[in-house]
């Protein structure tokens, strides 16, 4: 992860972890974010205040004035960062939550979520904090991808087989061992390989863009962070 559209820091890395985790998990006490961001080696309070205090620089402010990172009035309050701060899961599940519900009419909008994703959740290292999340993730990730293959390679008016070889793409990015668990029960690499694009009008294709995007986290005026395609290698 970093912070993006900010560099000249070699702690952005870091900054970005925390920033991931103040939003997954908001109102940890100091030492818990300090073994949470390094079990190992846990932090020291002066480093978590340093890092905080360096996120809060990053991030500024909102556009009333406060800051994304709130300053802590006393020594024993919990660490938060603003509730403007989102991030790409909450508006993939926003997405895919009530599209859903509403069935294959609304196909392009689960495509729309999975344009969000960017690989692996997180990376392939991952801290202890972030295990259960990311395979939370991952799942739903999977969930959307299937349904999206499956409408899109029904016979009708929004069959799409570049569409839905797209979202196999996806999937494929996120874990490249899941099943699309439809008609065969084959693979994602099957799927691909079965959604050839040589019938398909290219001029309808309505997929998501070839380049997706997983855990950005956006304020209400820029981007905060997103993952590099390498995971983060531990360290402070």
């Amino acid at each position: 992860m970093q912070i993006n559209g900010i560099s000249g820091s070699s702690h952005r890395p870091r900054e970005a972890q925390l920033a991931a985790l103040l939003h997954s998990k908001p109102g940890r006490s100091a030492d818990t974010l300090c073994s949470d961001m390094d079990p190992l080696a846990p932090w020291t309070k002066r480093t978590l205040n340093s890092r905080t205090g360096d996120l809060c620089r990053a991030l500024s402010d909102d556009p009333h004035g406060n800051p994304y990172v709130p300053r802590r009035s006393a020594i024993d309050d919990p660490y938060v960062i603003s509730e403007h701060v989102l991030c790409d899961w909450d508006k993939f599940q926003a997405l895919a939550e009530q599209t859903l519900l509403n069935g294959p009419s609304d196909v392009a909008v689960l495509e729309t979520a999975l344009g969000l994703v960017r690989g692996r959740p997180f990376g392939a290292h991952l801290l202890p904090w972030i295990e259960a999340h990311a395979q939370e993730m991952i799942t739903r990730i999977i969930d959307v991808a299937h349904t999206v293959a499956q409408w899109r390679t029904v016979p009708g008016p929004d069959r799409d087989l570049v569409a839905a070889r797209q979202t196999v793409s996806v999937d494929l990015k996120v874990d490249n061992s899941a099943k699309l668990t439809g008609s065969g029960s084959s693979t994602p690499a099957e799927t691909a390989r079965a959604c050839t694009p040589a019938s398909h009008d290219s001029s309808k294709t309505t997929g998501p863009s070839t380049h997706p995007r997983n855990w950005r986290l956006s304020t209400s005026s820029r981007s905060c962070w997103t993952p590099p395609p390498s995971s983060l290698a531990p360290g402070k």
